[in-house]
């Protein structure tokens, strides 16, 4: 199983998960596509500049990728930002000033690599993409340590309030909230009916666990899995399957509070049973393993 991104010219930017069946892959979406805006690649090419090549992409684990570009103003500026592309987030970014030696040919552009190097640091080049006729130009390439410090795993509380960092460079047209947080909150912004209803219910149990009532956060779960598995039966047509692998990890996340100890949580196992019961959830939803976090909790289902 592993993720694989899809980002065109256009800055549409899609985030699959892959996962083997018994006879095939199968490429399920994780999130909402991102539309970017403000970078070279989605700007209009004045005078035949190829821009493609000036932006990299490279995962760093989970659903965490690191992105290098050049945005549109100013011209001489490289950014660098970090994506959770589960919850459509920007976690965080960095500007800084092209090399002196670099410069952008007016019909090439530069070419931008990231390389992952160590856990802790990346190698950024950045290389000047020149004609033939310039080809004896003195501009010369540039190597870059990038150090980088991010999450070990991707979750909800890092994800609240990190909406706005992202508005600069996300197009107004993007459905970009849709299993992500805007302004603290976790939005309803899916693209489908059932989309829709699994963030509401992933807000009301945010809602309810972050008020300390767990009891509150039970009935809400049950209330949407009946209201669910209703309309599953009163359904004539296809239905998608009720829980996913990256909704239930969602789940998983809210509800166990993984960011606090097992004394701070006022917590109730019945969710998780019923996750279980259902054969939807696996260790390595969390990230010390399920089992462990439910030992912490004092809670062996």
């Amino acid at each position: 199983m592993g993720q694989r991104f899809h980002l065109v010219s256009s800055g549409l930017w899609k985030t699959y998960r892959l996962q083997k069946s018994a006879s095939s892959w199968d490429a399920a979406r994780v999130s909402t596509p991102l539309t970017l805006q403000s970078l070279t690649l989605t700007a209009p090419r004045p005078g035949g500049l190829i821009t493609s090549q000036e932006l990299s992409l490279l995962p760093i684990h989970s659903s965490l990728v690191l992105l290098a570009a050049i945005p549109t103003s100013p011209l001489t500026d490289i950014t660098l930002h970090v994506w959770d592309l589960q919850y459509s987030v920007l976690l965080a970014s960095h500007s800084f000033t092209m090399p002196s030696t670099l410069s952008r040919s007016a019909m090439g552009g530069i070419k931008i690599e990231l390389v992952k190097c160590t856990d802790g640091q990346v190698v950024l080049t950045l290389s000047p993409r020149m004609p033939l006729v310039e080809i004896k130009s003195t501009y010369r390439s540039s190597v870059l340590a990038v150090p980088i410090n991010v999450p070990p795993t991707s979750t909800i509380s890092n994800a609240m309030g990190r909406a706005v960092a992202g508005e600069k460079w996300i197009a107004k047209t993007s459905a970009s909230s849709a299993n992500g947080v805007t302004n603290g909150t976790i939005t309803a912004g899916s693209t489908t009916r059932l989309e829709a209803s699994r963030d509401s219910l992933l807000r009301k149990l945010h809602t309810s666990i972050s008020q300390k009532r767990p009891q509150a956060a039970d009935e809400a779960f049950l209330a949407w899995v009946g209201q669910e598995e209703k309309r599953k039966l009163d359904s004539e047509g296809s239905y998608t399957i009720l829980f996913g692998y990256e909704f239930t990890k969602q789940v998983l996340e809210t509800v166990l509070q993984l960011d606090k100890g097992g004394t701070e949580v006022l917590y109730s196992g019945n969710i998780v049973r019923s996750l279980f019961e259902r054969k939807v959830a696996v260790a390595r939803m969390v990230p010390d393993g399920l089992l462990s976090v439910l030992v912490d909790r004092s809670d062996w289902v």
